[in-house]
């Protein structure tokens, strides 16, 4: 990496920043339905992190975390269908790299209810 080029972390929540930005003249960004595959602690931080941005989380995983979620204001999908069907404009799969091609594969496309970005954190 070159001494310009910045975290990946950074990068990603420019990607939020920008890509939430409206088209009005004010400089306020539009709060983002973001979708979160996985829970574990980093996509906790995420998940506080773009809360605290505004943006809107859901969140599903296989373990559950149905309480965590309620306590902090976030909506938890124990069904990946139901997940996807729930109008989220980004998806960000946060699972452990030994697991990440068998939750893609798992993935149910065909739930989904618009053109969405997925990312990897």
């Amino acid at each position: 990496a070159s001494a310009t080029s910045s975290p990946s972390h950074l990068s990603l929540f420019y990607l939020f920043s920008v890509a939430s930005m409206s088209s009005s003249s004010s400089s306020q960004p539009k709060p983002l339905r973001i979708g979160i595959i996985g829970f574990g602690p980093f996509a906790q931080f995420l998940a506080k992190t773009m809360m605290k941005q505004g943006h809107f989380i859901r969140v599903t995983s296989r373990s559950d975390y149905s309480e965590l979620c309620a306590n902090l204001g976030i909506l938890f999908f124990r069904d990946m269908g139901a997940f996807l069907e729930s109008d989220n404009e980004v998806v960000m799969i946060s699972t452990s790299i030994l697991s990440l091609s068998r939750v893609v594969e798992s993935i149910p496309f065909n739930c989904l209810k618009r053109p969405t970005l997925f990312v990897e954190a």
